[in-house]
């Protein structure tokens, strides 16, 4: 299992496979935020946390950072989604929010995490302006012990499921400048996923193994 499910970060070399992974196998349409730099995201299960590793994948594939430094934001791993396929959407999402709220110990098992309580300091929204064409986006404030990577002071995450399709996350880090730019930052971001309009998707394993191969017979060429 483990082997399988950390190939990923192996064949994910560029944001363009990145992008084609989600088109292919989520039917969702992911672009470039402007003025913004993708970089692969270096990770193997040593790496990971307990709880990551007790879920055999980390919540993460890639991160995209702007030019000037000042906004990071780490790109849905959607393996962990798929791997927990009978809690997709709203479920799995409260429980992600609940260890990245850092409610939970790393002791705990994903199971233990279903119904937890994230809480009220939550950014619930529903109506016609919700982000990525989801049925609902959840926006937290993330709790940093020290600047990650040495200069990104704030966190938050967003958390986003629509009915019928896998869930999707992002964790957004930003400087002190970046902070007070969150507005723009976060503006261009959410023009660039979206859910598309199709009541036909599924699930599909093989499909999904087959684009992972795909992708890596082109890293290794």
């Amino acid at each position: 299992m483990e082997i399988e499910v950390f190939a990923q970060y192996d064949v994910m070399n560029s944001f363009s496979d990145y992008s084609a992974y989600l088109s292919k196998v989520a039917d969702i349409s992911c672009k470039k935020p402007k003025d913004f730099i993708w970089e692969k995201l270096e990770t193997s299960y040593k790496t990971q946390s307990n709880w990551e590793q007790k879920s055999f994948v980390s919540f993460y594939g890639g991160k995209m950072q702007s030019k000037d430094g000042d906004c990071l934001i780490l790109y849905s791993n959607l393996t962990a989604a798929f791997l927990n396929k009978a809690e997709c959407g709203c479920t799995f999402i409260r429980r992600q929010m609940a260890y990245d709220m850092k409610k939970v110990s790393d002791e705990a098992y994903p199971s233990d995490l279903r119904y937890s309580n994230i809480g009220d300091n939550v950014i619930k929204i529903t109506d016609k302006n919700v982000p990525f064409n989801a049925d609902t986006v959840f926006i937290v404030q993330l709790p940093i012990k020290k600047p990650y990577l040495g200069k990104y002071k704030y966190s938050m995450g967003i958390y986003a499921c629509k009915s019928g399709r896998v869930p999707i996350s992002f964790k957004c880090y930003f400087t002190d400048k970046g902070e007070m730019e969150k507005r723009k930052f976060l503006s261009k971001f959410y023009k660039t996923i979206k859910y598309r309009n199709n009541d036909n998707w599924s699930y599909d394993s093989e499909k999904m193994m087959k684009v992972l191969h795909e992708l890596y017979l082109k890293s290794k060429k």
